[in-house]
């Protein structure tokens, strides 16, 4: 039950911003890139949902040291 708690806290915000689900027989990908600017560590992932907002696959990889917006385009393309 403690996956269902934080599925809920990811989608749904305070402000009312949610994820909002693709059209019928459809899938979504979401995904982000992130970069420590002391470290220059960099990390980007993503994940797939269907339609009904199921979880179908997910993605990590770390590049090598990057910029922040070639990380988001490592999370895009992995």
């Amino acid at each position: 039950m403690v996956i269902l708690r934080l599925m809920e806290e990811i989608t749904s915000y305070p402000n009312g911003i949610r994820w909002s689900p693709p059209p019928e027989g459809l899938f979504k990908l979401n995904y982000d890139g992130a970069v420590n600017c002391n470290s220059l560590k960099v990390s980007a992932g993503g994940v797939v949902r269907d339609s009904h907002g199921n979880f179908v696959i997910g993605f990590t990889t770390t590049p090598d040291s990057c910029t922040i917006n070639i990380a988001e385009l490592w999370a895009s393309t992995d």
